[in-house]
Parts: structure tokens; sequence; C-alpha cells
């Protein structure tokens, strides 16, 4: 900032105002009731001028550190992200990054609280919901609502009044997640016809089946939870990695790998195919293929595919096979013990 300021001089008989534009310093010039004349009799400007300087200098070497420091920052960090698994340079563990702490706290609760939930409130629906009760004489029509559902996001992607819902409810923005239940509705959520063609594809070749050897109410309660649980594992896994959260990930690939793990750790010698190619050695060992590729994916960053998500589901899947096959003995056992044969 600078301010205009009247200088009085004299040249012969006459008085001259001339008006300069001096930085906004203490004044320098004073003048005498009879003569305008330059000089420094009084020390006080020179010593307010010292002072100003000094903390002028202050304020510059304080700011300019404060710069260099940041810009310091930033450069460890991009070189971090670069490196991702080069021992994570400039990443601190995501223990010590208090904003990571609070996304996985919160993502954690609502995972936690969602699988309970409907572990306990699905067998209700099920059975004294009158609009669900079509549901388990028809069990096929869950994977159509299903399919359906996600049909219905996808359509709303091309609709630009939607995006606003869209943007914040289903689609997963890691490092900066506004509301928990996108960990959720990103499972629901394709942008690209054949990412959505090709998951509702492989869910309509495993999920007949499968729902009509586990149950309606088993079935749903796997899928539901597998979409929360390979969100959760999608945030969690890059932060142990120190890896970039700065990607938005959405698709239900994480609940498709679930619903495919669930069925080859029931039927792990059935016969499956890819793209009309028989698969050698049975379902168990197409998904443990999977797996493989997944983990080596996820490790050394092929593409733009969330790795993590399908690693979490496919291991919501193996733990839901698991399940699933208990109940499916124990309801045999009860089911021999009351005809008698034990």
């Amino acid at each position: 900032m600078y301010l205009s300021r009247l200088i009085p001089s004299r040249m012969g008989s006459r008085v001259l105002s001339a008006r300069i534009v001096t930085p906004a310093f203490p004044r320098l010039f004073s003048s005498t009731s009879n003569t305008a004349t330059k000089h420094f009799t009084n020390r006080q400007p020179l010593t307010n001028l010292f002072q100003s300087s000094k903390r002028w200098y202050a304020t510059f070497r304080d700011n300019s550190s404060h710069g260099i420091r940041r810009a310091r920052r930033v450069k460890e960090q991009s070189e971090g992200l670069r490196s991702n698994f080069s021992g994570g340079a400039g990443i601190p563990p995501f223990w010590r990054n208090p904003q990571n702490m609070k996304t996985l706290k919160r993502c954690g609760i609502f995972t936690v609280g969602f699988c309970c939930i409907t572990h306990f409130a699905t067998p209700y629906v099920y059975t004294y919901v009158p609009g669900f009760l079509y549901f388990k004489s028809h069990p096929q029509y869950v994977i159509y609502a299903i399919i359906g559902a996600n049909l219905a996001v996808f359509g709303m992607w091309r609709l630009p009044l939607c995006y606003r819902i869209l943007q914040r409810y289903f689609i997963l923005e890691k490092d900066h997640i506004v509301a928990r239940s996108a960990l959720l509705g990103s499972a629901f959520s394709h942008q690209d016809f054949w990412h959505l063609a090709m998951n509702m594809m492989a869910l309509y070749s495993f999920g007949p089946s499968l729902i009509s050897w586990i149950g309606v109410s088993q079935f749903t309660v796997m899928y539901l939870n597998s979409c929360v649980i390979s969100s959760f594992v999608a945030v969690l896994l890059p932060m142990m990695a120190r890896s970039s959260l700065r990607v938005a990930s959405l698709g239900a690939s994480g609940a498709i790998f679930s619903v495919f793990g669930t069925f080859a750790y029931l039927f792990p010698t059935a016969g499956i195919s890819l793209l009309f190619f028989p698969i050698p050695g049975g379902a168990w060992v197409a998904f443990m293929g999977s797996i493989a590729v997944n983990a080596a994916g996820f490790f050394m960053r092929w593409g733009a595919i969330d790795y993590a998500a399908h690693l979490g589901g496919s291991l919501a899947g193996i733990y839901y096979g698991y399940v699933c096959r208990e109940q499916i003995k124990e309801k045999l056992e009860r089911r021999n013990r009351r005809m008698g044969l034990f």
C-alpha cells in the first residue's frame, strides 16, 4: 500500500508543493515553522523506520520458511504417492494419520452396524413383511430385483439432475467420504455399460443356483453385507499400503466375487467356463486363480481397477461359504434326527 504526501520546499522566494508517492513507512521529514528543509534532528522517525523494517523482515522470513516447508512437504507426499510400495516415502503409516484413522473408524462402525442389522432383520422381513413373502416361493426374482436396482442407478447416471445424489450416495470417494451409506450405494452403481453387463452376467450365472441352495434370506444377507465389506476393504488396503486415496470407486464387482466365492466353497468341483471356454479344475481352482490375479493387480497397480474391493469380496465369500455349509450340515442333522435315522 502506498500513500500520497505533500513535501514543501523553498526555491528562492517561492514555496512549491510537490506531490510524490512514498511507501507507507513512518514519516522521514519534518519542517520548522519558518524553514521547510530536510533534516534528521529528531531520531524518533529513524527508530520507527528501523522497527518497521525489522517487523517486515521477520514477517517475510516466517512466510518464506512456511512456504518452503509446505513445498517440501507436498513434494515428499507426491514422491511417496509415485513410489506406492517403495517404502511409502513421505507418507506416514495410516495409524499415525488422524484423518485416515477417523475415516476408518467411521467406515468400520457403519460396516459392523450394517452387517448386524441385516443379519437379524432380513429373516424377519422375509417372514413377516407381506411384500417379501413372494420371494420365498420365487427366489430367482431376488436376482432380478438386484439386476433391476443396478439398471435403475445406471439410468440415473444419464440424468444430470441426479448427479448430486449420485455423487454423494452412489460413488465411494475414498479420500472424502461424505455419506457412509456410499459403502453400500457404490456397489449398485455403474457408469460404463460393459462394466454393468459383465457384473450382471456373472450374477445371473452363479446367483440362481446359489440362492436356491442357501435360501433367500441367507443370500440377501450375504450379498448386502459383501457390498459393504468389499467397500470397507477398498478403503482399508490402500491405507495400509500407503497408496493414493484420491480415486473414486463404484461397481458391484466386490459383491459378485463374494457370490462367486460362496458358490466355489459350496461346490468346489462344479464346472464353470470363461467366455464359453471351460476352466479345468472346477470352481474352486478358478476362484483361487482369481484371488491370485487380484492380489497381483493390487500390488502391481494394473489398470484402473479396484482390486482391493475384489479381494474384500472374495474373503467375504469364503466366510459366508463356510457359514452356509455349516448351516446346511446342521439342517441335515436335524432332519435326520427327526426322521429317526440317528
